[in-house]
């Protein structure tokens, strides 16, 4: 025996996958985007392979991988879906009507639909009008986004007064590679090394990356409010602290490579004779210990060296 599932309850096993917030209602929808109101591109007034709109700080593409046109009414269509590309890569938030019609016949009638976007979030609900609203602000900025009617080879997905909007994020991302001095990390071991974003006194970011090569790339994200002069402290394993100088701009921020410079067994701030001790006491062990420096696997006499070359550095 089959068993139908309500187009309500489908709604709720969705909204597992929902990467953001989703709107039925337009008035919410442009509460939730009053920052940055957006744009409407209406009417629609043409045929062709794709079409390109926006506004000064969004921009988009639209086609259909069969063929875009439009209705007398302005609105647009795709044989088979429709394609939506964000081309400014700031576009968080997308909204419109969404409707399903027969063809070029412009006739309505209630049908499933499904709205894919590029954040893995599947949006699935019935349009039973040409008024029908739907809105999406995700995250992070959105790549595009898919248009279909499920199941219904006779009719095109139909949009109408497209809205985009680029909001402000509330974080932007710190990246970077960082380097962990005379490692070779020959074993199934790594260091977990911490870091904090500090402006002045007032930390703003802290955390930890865990690397397992001697060089790796790191993200760290910051709150998008925070502008000017900054510091990154990092700390950690048998690596003297390292302090690097970064100019937030509320924006994604690139920074030069930081290398960490190795050697401080015991974690005192100095590379010093009790770490040589340590190291010897400690030689022959396989485990993971802050005494095998260059992670190869064993404490052994490469560590004992790499100590000696470091003896007297001290903490940034």
């Amino acid at each position: 025996m089959k068993h139908r599932i309500p187009l309500a309850a489908l709604g709720l096993i969705l909204s597992a996958r929902l990467h953001g917030q989703t709107f039925s209602n337009e008035a919410d929808f442009q509460a939730a985007i009053s920052s940055d109101p957006g744009q409407f591109n209406n009417p629609f007034n043409f045929y062709g392979a794709s079409f390109s709109g926006g506004s000064p700080t969004t921009s988009y593409n639209l086609s259909s991988p069969v063929l875009l046109g439009y209705h007398g009414d302005n609105y647009m269509m795709g044989l088979e879906r429709l394609d939506i590309t964000f081309t400014s890569g700031n576009v968080r938030a997308f909204g419109g009507h969404f409707f399903a019609t027969l063809s070029q016949f412009g006739i309505f009638g209630p049908r499933v639909m499904r709205l894919e976007y590029s954040d893995s979030t599947v949006d699935i609900f019935q349009s039973s009008s040409q008024g029908q609203f739907r809105g999406y602000v995700a995250a992070s900025p959105l790549a595009w986004v898919k248009i279909t009617v499920p199941n219904s080879p006779d009719v095109t997905p139909s949009l109408d007064n497209l809205i985009t909007a680029a909001l402000n994020p509330s974080s932007v991302n710190v990246t970077g590679s960082l380097s962990l001095n005379d490692t070779v990390f020959g074993a199934a071991f790594g260091r977990t090394i911490s870091f904090t974003v500090k402006q002045g006194a007032t930390m703003i970011s802290t955390g930890s990356t865990n690397q397992s090569l001697p060089t790796a790339d790191y993200l760290i994200a910051v709150p998008a409010s925070a502008t000017g002069p900054a510091t990154i402290e990092w700390n950690g394993s048998s690596f003297l602290r390292r302090v690097t100088p970064i100019t937030l701009t509320g924006s994604a921020v690139s920074v030069a490579p930081v290398a960490l410079l190795n050697g401080d067994v015991d974690e005192s701030g100095e590379v010093d004779a009790a770490d040589i001790d340590q190291v010897i006491t400690d030689f022959g062990v396989t485990s993971d210990d802050n005494s095998d420096v260059d992670v190869s696997g064993e404490v052994d006499a490469a560590d004992i060296d790499i100590v000696i070359a470091n003896f007297g550095s001290v903490d940034e």
